[in-house]
């Protein structure tokens, strides 16, 4: 039977509550990838007095590294409830509390959409089987949010078009799934993030650098884009 543990992460002398034997097998040790990106946003993204909202927030990992930038307002939501209980517990932690916390999926309007059940589960776009749930859209958890990361397994194509439409986001921290679809390639919404005025970087975990995004890279696996402006 599985024993929640505490490690240390590496960064800032934060910890982190280790709930699952999937957050084990994915956070302990950390990898240098993440490490990286969490040093990046801390040095690169103004986060102190900022509205910031982390959807996908899983186990709150990356939340305790948001909240350690001390934001104004600090939103989590994710679909599985068990993944907020992780997170509270991640943040009192390390001393710090969300003004916000939410089930809910995020999605390009407000109302019940199906996902597929898993603690990082993805949304079952046909409506078909799953597990049923409440979606919201970016701005219902805070339309002044001047920060975003996202990362909700693929749906990040249709929530970022529709927010680009309707908030004022200074800076997004997002997590890109590709291979999908052809709707699905990271190119279309890089492109429509630049189209809009945000400068972009990413993560390249082959050369284990933060470096400017270039159109037309290959994606080998999923990995995160931070478009500033």
């Amino acid at each position: 039977m599985f024993e929640p543990y505490i490690i240390d992460h590496g960064f800032a002398d934060l910890d982190f509550f280790v709930a699952t034997q999937q957050a084990a097998d994915w956070y302990d040790p950390p990898k240098d990838y993440v490490l990286l990106e969490y040093g990046w946003v801390a040095a690169n993204i103004p986060i102190k007095g900022k509205n910031v909202v982390d959807a996908g927030s899983h186990h709150g990992h990356y939340s305790v590294v948001l909240a350690s930038q001390h934001p104004n307002r600090l939103s989590l939501v994710d679909t599985h409830d068990p993944n907020m209980d992780a997170a509270e517990a991640n943040l009192a932690l390390n001393h710090f509390t969300a003004h916000k916390m939410l089930t809910a999926a995020i999605w390009n309007e407000a109302g019940e959409v199906r996902y597929d059940g898993r603690p990082n589960g993805a949304l079952v776009i046909n409506g078909e089987g799953g597990v049923e749930v409440g979606s919201l859209r970016l701005e219902d958890i805070d339309a002044k949010a001047e920060v975003v990361k996202l990362d909700v397994e693929g749906a990040e194509y249709v929530v970022i078009p529709e927010a680009l439409e309707t908030m004022n986001v200074e800076s997004w921290i997002i997590e890109f799934h590709s291979g999908h679809s052809v709707e699905a390639a990271p190119d279309i919404t890089a492109e429509l993030l630049k189209e809009n005025g945000y400068r972009l970087d990413w993560v390249n975990r082959e050369t284990m650098k933060v470096e400017p995004y270039k159109i037309g890279t290959e994606w080998k696996t999923h990995s995160t884009i931070f478009a500033r402006r």
